[in-house]
């Protein structure tokens, strides 16, 4: 199992205010395995650090629920 860690960056649509960021960084959180979170609502991007083989998808879905959608 590697414990190499990558820097990922998502493109986030549809936050428009600082509570939208604040849910955005919670349903990241949920995935335990996701560090040093960062949600920036001016570019609307989420970066976090993660293992190369953290199911990048499944984080997508999980936003997807709350009406955000996301790219990498």
């Amino acid at each position: 199992m590697s414990s190499q860690k990558i820097e990922k960056t998502l493109h986030i649509e549809g936050m428009s205010c600082q509570n939208c960021v604040k849910r955005v960084k919670k349903i990241l959180a949920e995935d335990k395995s996701l560090e040093n979170i960062e949600v920036d609502l001016d570019s609307g991007n989420a970066n976090f650090h993660c293992q190369a083989d953290t199911d990048i998808a499944a984080l997508i879905e999980a936003l997807k629920e709350y009406d955000f959608s996301a790219k990498e």
